[in-house]
């Protein structure tokens, strides 16, 4: 399902951090987006905007023509269960796998996104992740930048 972002605001701190402003992306279905930024940014904040668990202060989030952030709490959390699914960024969850494994199991993830026609977001600090990626994206200023902006 196409996950799309229209003008998202997040903040903190009762407004005083802004993590996004003005945001604007879409992760088309059967691609493979990965999100780079240094510790901080706002990466696994924008996870946690997309599947539910935070709400924007402003702006759309819609998975497959589902306005996500127009949902009540429990809606959310329905949804969740059913369409949504987490990878999480810390490779040492799983101590045993050598990088060999872990980067096959990472073709795995990404011939199954295709074959199944889901939508795969990936937050990362692992710049190996970018080979198997058709979309890379900085969290820079507030906002995405595609991979050729990087800093």
């Amino acid at each position: 399902m196409d996950i799309e972002i229209t003008d998202l605001n997040k903040t903190y701190d009762d407004g005083s951090r802004t993590i996004f402003k003005d945001l604007n992306v879409k992760f088309e279905t059967g691609k493979i987006s990965v999100i780079l930024g240094k510790s901080g940014v706002g990466k696994s904040s924008l996870l946690n905007l997309i599947s539910g668990i935070d709400t924007p202060d402003a702006g759309q989030i819609t998975l497959g023509g589902t306005r996500v952030s127009d949902m009540d709490d429990a809606m959310r959390t329905r949804f969740r269960r059913r369409h949504i699914g987490f990878v999480f960024q810390s490779f040492n969850l799983i101590p045993v796998l050598s990088e060999e494994t872990g980067s096959r199991i990472l073709r795995l993830i990404s011939r199954q996104a295709a074959q199944r026609h889901k939508t795969l977001v990936m937050v990362t600090h692992s710049r190996e992740a970018e080979s198997y990626a058709d979309q890379v994206f900085w969290v820079t200023g507030h906002t995405l930048a595609p991979h050729r902006d990087r800093p």
